[in-house]
């Protein structure tokens, strides 16, 4: 990169930390990118930790990147809303939308040199942590709304949310809450109705879950368990 002696450098889904000596080569310094809302929900997977914690809205931001993991002063940040019906494909669009008009612009400003930055407040941050397989399994004593947060976290393009039937680990692309409410004293993970290749699945508490054509390659009966 001296080679090329760059006014100034974007870094886009890069997961690892750059080390000073990069930060400061460029003369503008180095631009990069969070899918949240800085300075609160730094760190990992943001997309998938937003959907996962039901959070309403995100945001894409854009900083100048420090030592730190997105500790930087920001340059531009958008807010976007989140709605029930998104999942990780629509939320990933609907941020790259807004990526897309924000780049031209602040561009235009570190060109002219009228660019405004915004230092963060660190102490109002948080550190989202990497996640792993483990967090995408479904427990059937989870609140059915906390299970459809996470099927949707999780689905294409990401490697989806699992549960386990018969020994056999089982990819959930699509699920929906039902909206009745059933008796408290019937456990989670009771299938409670079949509908086609649908299955409707007691959760926790008052709740249950209908699952959109799980790939099972035996279908459970109505008073099975998964």
């Amino acid at each position: 990169m001296e080679q090329y002696r760059p006014d100034v450098v974007y870094c886009i889904g890069w997961s690892n930390l750059l080390d000073n000596e990069f930060l400061k080569m460029p003369p503008l310094g180095v631009i990069g990118f969070h899918p949240a809302k800085l300075p609160q929900n730094r760190g990992r997977h943001p997309i998938i930790w937003a959907l996962v914690l039901g959070l309403d809205s995100t945001a894409s931001t854009f900083f100048k990147m420090a030592e730190g993991a997105d500790t930087g002063a920001i340059l531009s940040q958008v807010n976007i809303a989140i709605t029930k019906d998104d999942d990780a494909a629509s939320l990933y669009e609907n941020i790259l939308i807004a990526m897309r008009a924000q780049v031209p612009q602040f561009t235009e400003k570190l060109r002219d040199g009228t660019v405004e930055y915004t230092e963060q407040d660190h102490g109002a941050s948080n550190m989202w942590r990497k996640r792993t397989r483990v967090d995408g399994l479904i427990d059937w004593r989870m609140q059915a709304e906390d299970i459809y947060n996470l099927v949707r976290a999780l689905t294409k393009p990401y490697p989806g949310a699992e549960m386990r039937h018969m020994e056999v680990v089982v990819p959930i692309w699509k699920c929906e809450v039902s909206g009745t409410k059933y008796p408290r004293n019937i456990e989670p993970g009771y299938v409670l109705s079949i509908d086609g290749l649908n299955l409707l699945i007691k959760c926790g508490g008052s709740t249950a879950v209908w699952l959109v054509n799980p790939r099972i390659q035996k279908l459970p009966k109505v008073g099975d368990y998964l």
